[in-house]
């Protein structure tokens, strides 16, 4: 940067080699950048401390007289990733949830396309969205994974957490969004993913009822319950996640009536996460990918990805490696369709 300060910045130029036109291109830096006069006003309106990293987070660049420098790199990647959501929800508020639901059954699809394609195993049984035997209308959880005396129960959740919530600095906004996606939404009196894991655990395993199997998982064999929840936003691999939401989980389970079975406190991690661990499904399954977690962090203070098993070799997700290649394709079609003629 010392020897030339303009590798650093973004201007419209650089893109003036490709197919877009320059009004979209100055649509889209406008999009992800302020001045510094707009980034003064920003803070200054809404101020809650040194950690207030919301404006940034909506804008994560400035714009200098010489083209654009980015702020961090990592604010610039999630409003990539979440952006698109938060600007079609706003601008779709009339819709209701239609969006989120939406979102939803997508993000589901992706996460059951990763686990169909996790190389197999023997013994392994895979369900999606088990149901109630007697009662095919009600849904257990999303997924049920059997494999060597353990049960994996999982609970998907794409809910998109707020610039407000993530980067203001406000610990009680954080965990109210936190209690109401992933705990229960006490506005609509809906259950959320550690509720409807403590309730799917209730109902496999209570000692009351009689409920043997669920589908081709005898359920008499399971030793040991790995409840886990899988986030599409990046909160979900964030520090002291895990340990928050077994403060409300051990309150919700009663360990003492579910029989023989040993109950691990709650898994919390993101989708990304997940897709570094499932290539390794027929050597390193799920659940010990867990374990290995519980063993170097009792406390789930810190993250999955933190205590990846260090011996294991490398092995890249085949779906997310093809999609990418895909995206790149056709990004580069896009932007230099002479090139493809």
């Amino acid at each position: 940067m010392q020897a030339n300060a303009w590798v650093a910045l973004v201007r419209p130029e650089n893109f003036l080699t490709t197919a877009l036109s320059p009004e979209l291109i100055q649509k889209f830096l406008e999009e992800v950048s302020m001045t510094s006069d707009e980034a003064r006003y920003a803070i200054t309106q809404r101020d809650t401390g040194a950690n207030d990293f919301t404006a940034f987070r909506n804008k994560p660049m400035i714009r200098e007289p010489n083209g654009l420098l980015a702020v961090d790199i990592a604010f610039l990647l999630d409003k990539q990733a979440s952006g698109p959501f938060w600007r079609v929800n706003f601008e779709s508020r009339q819709t209701g949830d239609r969006l989120r639901i939406f979102w939803g059954a997508v993000f589901e699809y992706y996460v059951n396309e990763q686990f169909s394609a996790a190389p197999e195993m023997a013994g392994r049984i895979t369900l999606f969205n088990p149901t109630d035997p007697q009662n095919d209308a009600k849904e257990i959880c999303d997924l049920l994974l059997f494999q060597d005396g353990t049960l994996v129960i999982a609970e998907f959740k794409s809910c998109m957490f707020s610039a407000e919530a993530k980067y203001s600095g406000d610990h009680e906004a954080l965990v109210k969004a936190i209690e109401r996606n992933l705990v229960r939404d006490q506005g609509k009196q809906k259950k959320k993913g550690v509720e409807q894991l403590a309730d799917a655990i209730k109902f496999l395993f209570d000692s009351k009822q009689s409920l043997n199997t669920i589908d081709q998982i005898d359920l008499t064999q399971v030793r040991v319950v790995y409840p886990l929840i899988v986030t599409l936003d990046q909160i979900g691999q964030v520090v002291l996640m895990s340990t928050l939401l077994n403060t409300y989980f051990d309150q919700l389970i009663d360990r003492t009536s579910i029989g023989q079975v040993e109950v691990r406190p709650v898994f919390c991690t993101d989708v990304e996460s997940l897709e570094d661990v499932l290539p390794f499904s027929d050597i390193y399954p799920l659940h010990r990918f867990l374990q290995n977690w519980l063993d170097n962090d009792p406390k789930l203070q810190s993250t999955l990805i933190h205590h990846f098993p260090t011996k294991l070799p490398h092995r890249p997700n085949q779906i997310l490696a093809e999609e990418q290649r895909l995206m790149g394709e056709a990004t580069k079609r896009r932007l230099f369709p002479a090139e493809f003629r």
